[in-house]
Formats: C-alpha cells, structure tokens, sequence
C-alpha cells in the first residue's frame, strides 16, 4: 500500500479496481463510493480489530470483496424471474400433444424439477421463452458451456422417463 495522509485515497482506488472487475454483475455496485457505503457496516463491525493503518486497509478490502461475494451469492441462489407454468407441456406449443402425451411430459418435468430445478429452468428458457444459449446462460448466472451440458443432460433424462411412461416423444425439445 503507498502511503498516503488518508487511507480514504488508497480505500477508493482499490473499491475502483473491484467494480470495474465485477461491472457486469446484477445489483452489483455502479461507482466507488457505492461500493464502499455498502461495504462500511461490515468495516464497522471490524474496525475495532485494527491494529494500524494497513490492517484497517486490509479490513476495508475485506468488506468490500465480502459485499462483492454476498451479491455473487444471491445471484446464483435467487431462481430467475421465469414463471412456472401450470402446464409446461401445454404452454410450450405442444398443443397438438394429445392429452396422455402432455400429462407425461409434465410429469417427467415435474420429476426433473425434484432432481434439478435450474435443469427445468433451462428446459423452459430455451424452448418455452426461445432464449439463446447466452441468454439463457446468462438469465441463470451460467457459462454457455455449462448451460449447454445441463441442456444435454435434461433432454435426455427427459427422453428416457418418456420412453419408460410408454410415451414415444421424438419432438425435438429446442435448438
């Protein structure tokens, strides 16, 4: 750390570097000082453990990136603002589907949803709302690649509980 007559200097230059290193997060900090007003009351809580002007330093940055990691948190926690259907099958242009057909279907997403509820949300997405790959990876906090192997997993897990319920469901479930 360079020595500087207030701390505050060295505080807002390395809250400058950290937004600018997680300026795409949702709900993530707009400027500096946003991020050291959000990071102050966990300082507070510290502050009694400073020993000197670097540990307060070190304290300060701790906070910071504790705020930064709280929000990185939430993000993967919160499900996304994607509506669940009453019936997914019925709701995702398979009404032509007769009706033992979309039962089935909505059973094994239901089943899915107990094993993985972002391997559902990623089914909806991409074939129900027709997000792309970046987008769906993205709504959900994801790598496209990460997306596309849950996507791989899914439909073939789909496929499978189709197959054993007696359903022959050959449909093409997305792009």
């Amino acid at each position: 750390m360079q020595h500087t007559d207030s701390i505050w200097g060295q505080v807002l230059i390395r809250a400058s570097a950290l937004v600018k290193r997680y300026r795409g997060m949702r709900d993530g900090p707009q400027n500096s000082w946003s991020l050291v007003g959000r990071a102050a009351q966990k300082f507070e809580e510290a502050l009694p453990q400073a020993k000197d002007r670097d540990h307060a330093y070190a304290l300060w940055t701790r906070a910071m990136v504790s705020v930064l990691n709280d929000l990185h948190r939430k993000r993967i926690s919160r499900p996304p603002n994607v509506p669940m259907p009453e019936s997914i099958a019925a709701d995702s242009g398979h009404e032509l589907l007769d009706r033992d057909t979309r039962e089935a279907l909505d059973s094994a997403l239901v089943g899915l949803a107990k094993l993985d509820e972002r391997k559902v949300m990623i089914v909806l997405l991409r074939h129900v709302h027709e997000l792309t790959w970046e987008e769906t990876a993205e709504h959900l906090g994801l790598s496209v690649g990460k997306t596309r192997r849950e996507w791989d997993f899914s439909v073939a897990w789909l496929r499978r509980e189709l197959r054993r319920k007696g359903v022959g469901f050959d449909q093409e479930l997305g792009k």
